[in-house]
């Protein structure tokens, strides 16, 4: 005998024995809600039968049929009110928008710390950063189910902060964000910083325009980025790496700016800015020699914009 008709064969019994039961009242009325609420045994039953039925083992494809008895037996056993509701369900599995909530991590200044070092892993969330003057570090969160986590630590006289947004889900419709998480940084204009940022947005603008920006490691994965540097240190390094459709960088006019990468990509994507090749480094032509953006590509870019002001 196959064991594909034995299997049946104990799937239609099974079923007859269930609702003859419910015409002979042997079964209350929550019997259905009981028995809708294990439907997860159903996907477990079809994963055994189709792990078992072509092997050596194909006898334990009977696991199939029994894992699907024994869920009737359990609805028609159980005690008590449980069971599926539809409301209980979309309550359970539905994402729920409106229940948005909100962590604010503020790190107090430390007179010790004469640099920062930023090191924040923002995920998929709308992102905005803020210089200010009158505290250290604060970060306000939008999450829905995880909150992000913040540690800082001093170490010859360089803070250090490590964030992460460990919300890893966002909600768009037609191109809008219907439930995103959102990252909202102040930041001490006061110190120097090297910053690391690892983040995943549509079109984030990253404006340090009034800070010591020393360095900056930019793993971002957009459509549209845009870097807007200023004129407080001497020499910037800047590193990007990910994929962004369109990356803008504006800087002052009194830097001059050297451009590092794959030869052949960056001669595709710059095109014609006013730039001269020195071996495989591109320089601006304006700005003070002394005062210098190094920029390195590592990224896939579209398309490169380059504006002085």
């Amino acid at each position: 005998m196959k064991v594909s008709s034995i299997r049946w064969g104990i799937i239609w019994i099974g079923i007859g024995l269930f609702f003859l039961a419910i015409n002979l009242e042997l079964l209350d009325s929550l019997v259905f809600p009981r028995l809708f609420s294990l439907w997860p045994i159903l996907l477990v039953a079809i994963g055994v039968e189709l792990i078992f039925r072509r092997t050596r083992l194909y006898f334990l494809a009977l696991l199939s049929p029994l894992l699907i008895a024994g869920a009737f037996m359990v609805a028609a056993t159980a005690k008590g009110d449980w069971g599926w509701s539809s409301d209980e369900f979309w309550h359970r599995w539905a994402w729920r928008a409106n229940e948005k909530k909100i962590d604010i991590a503020d790190i107090p200044s430390d007179s010790l710390a004469q640099e920062l070092d930023l090191r924040l892993e923002c995920g998929p969330s709308e992102i905005t950063i803020r210089a200010v003057s009158d505290h250290f570090f604060k970060a306000t969160t939008e999450y829905y189910k995880r909150s992000p986590w913040v540690e800082h630590t001093l170490n010859n006289n360089i803070e250090k902060i490590e964030f992460s947004n460990r919300e890893k889900t966002r909600l768009t419709l037609l191109g809008l964000n219907i439930a995103a998480s959102r990252s909202d940084f102040e930041i001490a204009d006061y110190l120097p910083i090297r910053a690391t940022i690892k983040a995943t947005d549509d079109q984030p603008e990253f404006d340090f325009s009034h800070f010591i920006l020393k360095s900056l490691n930019l793993d971002i994965r957009s459509n549209k980025t845009s870097l807007y540097l200023g004129d407080r240190a001497d020499t910037v390094d800047i590193a990007i790496s990910g994929r962004v459709d369109r990356l803008s960088l504006q800087f002052p006019t009194n830097y001059s700016l050297r451009v590092e990468g794959d030869s052949t990509k960056l001669q595709g994507i710059l095109g014609n800015k006013g730039m001269t090749r020195r071996g495989k480094v591109l320089f601006s032509n304006s700005g003070d020699s002394t005062r210098v953006i190094r920029l390195t590509i590592a990224a896939s870019i579209k398309n490169l914009e380059i504006n002085h002001e």
